[in-house]
């Protein structure tokens, strides 16, 4: 039978920092790993269409790329690519493949003025939507590239991004 996808990656890894971001004891979420999602692993794309348009979701300030699931899987079953990355530091955890670990940095501690708060924010909101014009300019690049008929198959001439609280913000700014 085909294998769905896990909800998590690094769902032993994921569970203290979430648990901490969410304020509930680690032991809650100790069961991550039995959740999957609907999705199906390493299925081919489809050869019947051959311009699926493109949607980018962004997490909010402590989320993951994964907490919109319900979300990406509903628009991708309507028959849009949906891509969805990690914010480094703006993420709960971001994990990357050589085994390195990013924690949540963007957390600010006391009383802000509203222009504080903007001085800090703003960075922030051009580095997330930068993270978005690299996921784009990289798909765009293996589509030119003719990597393969998954990348030649998205529609990169109108692209939608969406995002949940901060990723909204990102979104507007992207």
């Amino acid at each position: 039978p085909p294998k769905k996808n896990p909800y998590l990656d690094y769902p032993g890894e994921r569970a203290k920092p979430i648990s901490d971001q969410i304020g509930i004891p680690s032991v809650l979420m100790t069961h991550l790993d039995v959740v999957n999602k609907n999705s199906i692993q390493n299925v081919p794309i489809s050869k019947h269409k051959n311009n699926f348009p493109l949607i980018v979701f962004s997490h909010g300030l402590g989320g993951m790329r994964m907490q919109n699931t319900i979300q990406c899987e509903e628009l991708a079953s309507r028959g849009y690519v949906v891509v969805a990355m990690d914010h480094a530091f703006d993420a709960h955890a971001t994990f990357f493949k050589d085994k390195t670990f990013a924690d949540f940095r963007s957390g600010i501690e006391g009383k802000v003025t509203p222009q504080e708060f903007w001085e800090i924010r703003t960075p922030q909101l051009e580095t997330r939507a930068a993270d978005i014009s690299f996921v784009l300019d990289q798909i765009t690049n293996h589509k030119i590239n003719g990597r393969n008929d998954f990348y030649q198959s998205i529609k990169t001439e109108n692209v939608g991004v969406f995002g949940h609280s901060f990723g909204g913000a990102t979104a507007i700014m992207a």
